[in-house]
């Protein structure tokens, strides 16, 4: 990345917790290439608007990303403003095969960078997972709430979306975990790592699930 206004870009979404939802923790990430080219192309269609923009890629043939521009807005407006004042866009990435061979071991689901959220779009080819050992509850408790199958005996399990648990999963679980992540740069809630993936994950709980099934 040579552009200034990109320079220092992270992903947001690691740690203990992520780990088990197969995010990165390495410094190479082949998302980061595809965030860093697209923040440079769409820095002013971002960043000089008024207004939060909603920007959809085509997805790449071996991802799915079933989220729509309306679906999106609907979940943002459906939390109090004051959470999404100066959000100023979310996009919705492509993916590419250099990202599907890695998935296994660097994935991330979303991540946070000055005021823009970026959704990495889901391997079509890890739409059933297995597993020897289940992960931990509050893990499993996420993905039951979003309509995912968990199926299992004899140490061997499995966790299987379809298109419509993986929208959920990633409005009520993903898009809110970075909106979550958010309100703390907005107002400096947390100073650790650490303590900020506990408030993200909050956030994602109190407003993408507790919320709407009240």
């Amino acid at each position: 990345m040579t552009n200034k206004r990109n320079q220092g870009f992270r992903g947001t979404r690691t740690g203990a917790w992520a780990e088990s939802k197969f995010t990165n923790l390495n410094k190479f990430d082949p998302g980061d290439s595809e965030v860093a080219r697209l923040f440079d192309k769409h820095y002013k269609e971002i960043f000089e608007k008024e207004e939060m923009v909603v920007i959809v890629k085509p997805v790449h043939s071996n991802f799915m990303l079933p989220l729509t521009r309306q679906c999106i807005r609907t979940t943002i407006d459906s939390i109090p403003s004051e959470f999404t004042k100066d959000l100023k866009g979310i996009v919705a990435l492509s993916g590419s095969r250099t990202q599907e061979r890695v998935f296994r071991n660097i994935f991330s689901y979303g991540r946070y960078f000055d005021g823009s959220i970026w959704l990495h779009p889901y391997p079509k080819s890890a739409m059933v997972m297995r597993y020897t050992s289940l992960p931990k509850p509050h893990i499993l408790n996420d993905y039951r709430r979003v309509g995912a199958k968990i199926e299992g005996e004899n140490n061997r399990w499995s966790i299987s979306f379809d298109s419509g648990s993986l929208r959920d999963f990633y409005l009520r679980d993903v898009l809110l975990h970075e909106v979550g992540h958010h309100v703390d740069a907005l107002n400096n809630l947390t100073k650790t790592h650490r303590k900020s993936e506990g408030y993200a994950e909050w956030f994602a709980s109190e407003y993408g699930f507790r919320l709407r099934s009240g």
